[in-house]
């Protein structure tokens, strides 16, 4: 029996640190984010949609013009559905594919936008990664060319996750256990559903 997890959380929660745990722990998991960045630069219906949608100038060399875009679509919420709409989709059939390729047990799925791309209606169950608001600020500075304000106003436009079982990832609580925790039940669950 194969069960599909999405791991999910705002802007700066760690939830790619639940995702290398989880691979070091020998489990597949999708990055939504970086697969959709690889579609839109490989996929010839994303290009041809997103080209036709916002110009031939979305693409320079072959690669989306990533710095094009931010512009386009921030602030814009009609540009923003609009790219979702046509992006979204595609990363769904792709997230399909790679889920039939793998064998039975537990496959996760990494991705901030969980509800928005439609991509819950794909799992079977929801880990929640959450952080206190002034740690995940200060990941994001360490990581990115922002500010404060910026990062503030990201975590405001992102929505919640409602339910799901929480990860704790705030620098101080160790998430390896809560992941063990949190896959033992999946076992047991499996086990049950075998009787």
């Amino acid at each position: 029996m194969k069960t599909i997890i999405a791991i999910t959380g705002g802007i700066g929660s760690g939830k790619s640190v639940v995702s290398d745990v989880l691979r070091c722990m020998g489990y597949s998991v999708y990055d939504s984010d970086r697969e959709a960045k690889r579609l839109m630069n490989t996929s010839a219906t994303l290009i041809a949609k997103i080209t036709e949608a916002f110009g031939e100038e979305s693409y320079t060399d072959g690669e989306l013009n990533r710095a094009r875009m931010a512009k386009i679509v921030f602030d814009n919420a009609d540009a923003l559905l609009c790219l979702n709409h046509i992006v979204h989709p595609e990363v769904i059939a792709d997230f399909r594919r790679y889920c039939a390729s793998k064998v039975d047990g537990a496959v996760f799925l990494e991705t901030a936008i969980l509800e928005e791309s439609g991509m819950d209606k794909e799992v079977d169950e929801v880990w929640v990664v959450t952080a206190p608001e002034e740690v995940r600020i200060r990941r994001v500075l360490s990581r990115d060319k922002t500010n404060v304000e910026a990062v503030k106003q990201r975590i405001r436009t992102q929505k919640d996750v409602d339910g799901g079982k929480t990860i704790t990832n705030d620098g101080e609580t160790a998430i390896l256990p809560q992941i063990i925790r949190l896959l033992s039940v999946i076992r047991q669950e499996d086990k049950g559903a075998m009787c």
